[in-house]
Parts: structure tokens; C-alpha cells; sequence
């Protein structure tokens, strides 16, 4: 769940990078919904690319596997979203709680993704910088005792990082309250 003041999923379906899936993920022909979008505003003349003629299997695969069940009457609301109510600031209500709860993950979500045909087969990047060790697992004790700073230094180039470690112990929190109430 990304914001930006430009409408980059739009302005990439115009420029014929993908076509937007029922999930609202931009889903590109080679990548699937395993992309990032950036833009460059410029100036310069440019010759504009044509949409694809592609577009979503509306397979509902999506659908039945959200955590927040967003997909309400054929429409996405992003604000029952994991990834949207991982990255919320203040409280939680009791309902955004127990979405929070349903997956391991503090920080985003991608079960859309996980499940979506169009990335199935997709090639892993080339880019070393998206190849790195996955960070699988944070230890509460361990987060709660770094500073500011001590975080930041540790985990600043992770996208999690800029929502700060107050938010991530909150969800670490919900997660493992879940954990517990299972092995009981």
C-alpha cells in the first residue's frame, strides 16, 4: 500500500508498463505484481507508449485469500487492507486487530500477490539489491531496547524502516498474542 501525490499505477498502465489487477496491483507483462513503479517528470518530448490490451483474469483468487477482505461488491477498499493497517499510525481498532493477526507478517502482506496467476512464473530479479537476505523475523526484546538511532542504523534500508519501530512493536505485539493463544 503505497501513496504518492502522482496516480503512478494509472500513469504506468497508460505508458503500457502492465494493466491493474483486481487486487489494484500494477501486474506487468514480465514481472507480474512483483514490480516497483517510479516516475521522471521531464520536459523532454517523449513518444508516448500505448496501454496494454491486457487485462486481469478476474479469477477471484485474490478475493478469497485476503486477510481484510477488501473486495467487497466487485471493488477493492484498501482501507481493511493488512498492508494499509501495518503501516497505520495510533490505535488499532478491535476489527483491524484481528486482520493484523491472521498472517505472520508485521509490515505489509502480498497474499493477493502470493496467489495471483499472472506471478507464477515470473523470473527472479537480476538486481542485487532486491535479491538480499530476506529479513524473516524481528525479536521484540531486541527492538524495543534500540534507540532511534540504533534502528535506524540497522534497519534503514529495509521499506519498513520509515514507519519507525513504534508501529512495528504494535503489530510484533498482535502477532505474537495470536502465536500464543495457538500454542495454548
Amino acid at each position: 500500500m503505497d501513496t504518492s501525490p502522482l496516480a503512478e499505477r494509472d500513469l504506468a498502465v497508460q505508458a503500457g508498463l502492465g494493466f491493474l489487477g483486481d487486487n489494484d496491483c500494477l501486474i506487468n507483462d514480465t514481472w507480474g505484481s512483483w514490480c516497483f513503479i517510479g516516475a521522471v517528470l521531464t520536459t523532454q518530448p517523449l513518444e508516448p507508449d500505448r496501454p496494454l490490451e491486457r487485462s486481469c483474469r478476474h479469477c477471484g483468487a485474490c478475493a478469497r485469500v485476503c486477510p481484510g477482505q477488501c473486495f467487497q461488491g466487485g471493488t477493492y477498499t484498501y482501507r481493511t487492507c493488512k498492508s494499509y493497517l501495518t503501516q497505520k499510525k495510533g490505535e488499532l481498532t478491535e476489527s483491524e486487530q484481528a486482520v493484523l493477526r491472521k498472517t505472520p507478517l508485521i509490515f505489509g502482506c502480498d497474499e493477493c500477490q502470493r496467489v495471483c496467476p499472472h506471478n507464477q512464473q515470473v523470473p527472479e530479479t537480476p538486481l542485487a539489491e532486491f535479491r538480499r537476505d530476506r529479513l524473516l523475523r524481528l525479536d521484540r526484546q531486541d527492538l524495543a531496547n534500540l534507540t532511534n538511532r540504533q534502528f535506524r542504523e540497522r534497519y534503514g534500508s529495509y521499506a519498513f524502516a520509515w514507519r519507525g519501530k513504534k508501529l512495528l512493536l504494535r503489530n510484533l505485539e498482535l502477532v505474537e498474542q495470536k502465536e500464543q493463544q495457538e500454542s495454548q
